[in-house]
């Protein structure tokens, strides 16, 4: 059986270009971990969202033109930008208090969630493969990231949080997407996260930003790359496929990481986590063929 039974090959075609799309979004993802994570010494956590997002609004802003910007687009953008600053202030709370690979590894759990999600609140049933294939990749982060072992810790509860809020925040975006032009759906979630950063900063933390060359530079790139980028990327396809498979491809991303972490910072992997590499691959590649 092939990816197109069932469709039309126009639309299996569509879907392919909308994986390439998203895989290109984990790529812009995994390039920008190592910069957040040698910037938040000199840079607040939460005014980094801020920032960001608000460097995002800046670029992304010629979207907008001769672009017609219905009330209910506007409205569902600004959701989805509540629940998308949420993902990011909850992932780097739990960051404090959990290892990296504790993160990686429960924040990709947002993947098994998609689907039930989904069918929770759109009553879409996936595919029997796509699950699988979701399954095989699962174990492939696992192996990957090589989480350690023991009792879970708050840091890992709030990145669990993070997972539950991207995973409704793919599926309210796909069906955002299908119902208004996605430059507003976009530009909306930009300005309400970048907004929402500012706000509750001095809320929750001490604002700091130091003016260094490593603040500015991964400031300027985690903007323009894994901000700007993705989110386009992101808002552009999703609606092309369907959230479940949206969610399998972007386990790609410690794939990815793991390549970074080897070119920028010659770290290498052990055999587990070839393996874990190679099941990520397989599981999405079993989705796309059967």
């Amino acid at each position: 059986m092939s990816l197109a039974a069932g469709i039309s090959q126009e639309q299996a075609r569509a879907r392919r270009a909308a994986d390439l799309a998203l895989l290109g979004v984990t790529f812009f993802w995994a390039s920008s971990f190592a910069l957040i994570k040698g910037a938040m010494g000199e840079v607040s956590p939460i005014l980094f969202i801020g920032i960001r997002f608000a460097l995002a609004c800046a670029v992304l802003w010629p979207l907008l033109r001769g672009v017609e910007a219905p009330g209910r687009a506007w409205r569902e953008g600004c959701a989805l930008g509540v629940l998308l600053f949420g993902c990011f202030a909850t992932q780097v709370t739990g960051l404090r208090y959990t290892t990296a690979g504790n993160s990686a590894f429960v924040t990709a759990t947002c993947s098994v969630m998609v689907p039930f999600v989904d069918y929770a609140l759109c009553g879409r049933r996936p595919r029997a493969t796509t699950l699988v294939g979701v399954l095989i990749a699962m174990a492939g982060v696992y192996l990957l990231v090589n989480p350690e072992a023991g009792r879970w810790n708050r840091g890992d509860l709030w990145t669990l949080g993070c997972a539950a809020l991207y995973a409704v925040y793919i599926v309210k975006l796909d069906g955002a997407l299908r119902r208004g032009p996605y430059q507003v759906v976009l530009y909306a979630q930009l300005a309400v996260a970048g907004l929402l950063g500012f706000a509750i900063s001095p809320l929750v933390e001490t604002p700091h930003l130091t003016l260094s060359w490593n603040a500015l530079r991964a400031i300027a790139i985690v903007s323009l790359g894994a901000t700007a980028a993705a989110l386009y990327l992101q808002n552009r396809y999703q609606a092309r496929t369907t959230p479940t498979r949206a969610a399998l491809v972007f386990l790609a991303e410690p794939v990815f990481a793991a390549g970074f972490a080897y070119l920028l910072l010659e770290e290498t992997l052990l055999w587990r986590g070839y393996v874990g590499a190679g099941l990520i691959i397989g599981g999405i590649l079993l989705s796309e063929l059967l």
